[in-house]
């Protein structure tokens, strides 16, 4: 009895191990997959270069604000150095229409 038993379980692991031939039913299965992983792939490298493209185009405006923005500065200190010696000259005439008035008076 137990050889029989033994071959039963030799004839079972044989037909566990070659299995029935795959229907086209499964093919058609793998190959859907296959097609959608492939075309979820594609979607995700299209997405990360569109964020590419995006960031470069971002940078650039960014680069292009803080030129502007640096010039605007450079006008600005300008600006305040003219205006510093429009208040000193004008100190100093404040200064000598007081020493006028002085002499005058």
């Amino acid at each position: 009895m137990d050889a029989a038993l033994l071959q039963l379980a030799r004839e079972a692991v044989a037909a566990l191990q070659t299995g029935p031939p795959p229907n086209w039913a499964e093919i058609a299965g793998l190959v859907v997959s296959a097609v959608v992983g492939f075309g979820q792939i594609g979607l995700i490298a299209w997405g990360l270069r569109q964020m590419g493209k995006a960031s470069e185009e971002r940078n650039r405006q960014l680069d292009q604000q803080a030129d502007i923005l640096g010039k605007i500065g450079q006008a600005l200190d300008r600006q305040g150095a003219a205006l510093d010696r429009q208040g000193a000259a004008l100190e100093r005439q404040g200064e000598v229409l007081a020493e006028l008035l002085r002499r005058t008076a």
